[in-house]
């Protein structure tokens, strides 16, 4: 599944019918958008978030505006026109009850990487895993680890944020590190198609 619409749609899913009766005090926003994070070339981006209900929310990033306003709920979502891939990296902002700067953004290819123990296990569980991981530095490779979260009811949220792929990243965190699978998947396309290139792994 491609792109950061199809984020939205697991999230959308995955989301509480409602954010209960105290709604948000301040601007927020979720975990998949952050610094590092990749958006989803060609296509038109969603972005969402919380904030006080009634605020007009607006997000600037590579000259587009786009507002909207925070619903009875604080929840509030725009869309970015479809942008060419770009590996420069830019800066987004979040205006509303307060302002949100995000840096080091790029646009490229985003891939949601789920699956159960083929695709969780990680780096550190391979053949040749110390040369791998000592060769894992890639700047415009950028990984996203979702936390598992054992939860009675749907969630809106995640403890997770984006990192750019480096030795470290690549041998952090879930079941020996970042998936194996989806890490040569996304290092393939970006060598293959030369854009920058997001894996969300969420196993």
């Amino acid at each position: 599944m491609c792109g950061l619409a199809a984020v939205l749609a697991l999230a959308t899913a995955a989301r509480a019918p409602a954010l209960g009766a105290d709604a948000p005090a301040a601007l927020r926003l979720p975990a998949v958008i952050g610094n590092h994070m990749v958006l989803q070339r060609d296509q038109p981006v969603p972005l969402w978030g919380w904030d006080r209900p009634g605020t007009k929310v607006t997000v600037r990033f590579a000259g587009q505006e786009q507002s909207a306003p925070a619903g009875a709920d604080g929840k509030w979502m725009v869309r970015l026109d479809a942008m060419p891939a770009c590996a420069e990296p830019a800066q987004m902002t979040v205006t509303g009850s307060s302002k949100i700067t995000l840096s080091d953004v790029l646009v490229g290819e985003v891939w949601l990487c789920s699956g159960q123990s083929n695709m969780e296990q990680g780096m550190k569980m391979i053949d040749d895993s110390a040369r791998e991981i000592a060769d894992a530095d890639h700047p415009h490779l950028r990984l996203l680890l979702v936390p598992k979260r054992p939860s009675l009811v749907p969630v809106d949220d995640v403890n997770a944020r984006w990192q750019p792929c480096t030795p470290q990243t690549v041998a952090q965190g879930g079941w020996g590190g970042f998936s194996a699978a989806a890490y040569f998947f996304g290092r393939k396309i970006h060598k293959d198609v030369k854009v920058p290139v997001g894996l969300i792994e969420s196993a």
